[in-house]
């Protein structure tokens, strides 16, 4: 793929509302938690079990610091995202992309863009940033308008 002439923008992957979302869902658990943590029927659990449980709440607790600080970046060369599960694909790798987008609740639902590379399989990477959002309209497209743009412009060989 031909990475248009785009500067280096970087921001957050997730969204303010995801975050939020997130952190709403942590503290529950917290005060879940927290609420059974004496009684007495955790002390009758296996050490296995407790230990498994354990590791799944250290699970989450990744996850949401994930969600927190993950960023995406994209550049001339290359689209990237750090976290829990960093990934990074080179723009000339890129066979085929789509922009998955709920326009009006991009404040709650992370717009994401899913890309397949050549041999390297799916790869998922959020922006909730505008800046980064116009970069990857820009690579998706070709232009800023998003996909509602007149048809024939994008055909080729037609005269808009």
């Amino acid at each position: 793929m031909k990475a248009p002439d785009m500067p280096m923008c970087e921001g957050p992957s997730f969204a303010r509302g995801t975050q939020w979302l997130a952190t709403l869902v942590l503290v529950a658990l917290a005060v879940l938690a927290w609420r059974h943590a004496d009684n007495p029927l955790w002390w009758t659990l296996p050490l296995e079990l407790r230990m498994l449980l354990a590791l799944l709440g250290a699970t989450v607790a990744a996850g949401y610091w994930s969600v927190l600080s993950s960023r995406t970046r994209i550049g001339p060369e290359h689209i990237r995202q750090s976290g829990l599960l960093p990934r990074s694909v080179l723009l000339a790798d890129i066979v085929q992309l789509k922009l998955i987008r709920l326009r009006g609740l991009e404040w709650l639902v992370t717009p994401r863009l899913v890309v397949r590379a050549r041999g390297f399989g799916l790869h998922t990477f959020y922006c909730a940033d505008p800046a980064v959002l116009a970069a990857v309209e820009t690579l998706a497209y070709g232009r800023t308008e998003g996909p509602t743009a007149d048809a024939a412009s994008r055909r080729p060989g037609t005269t808009a």
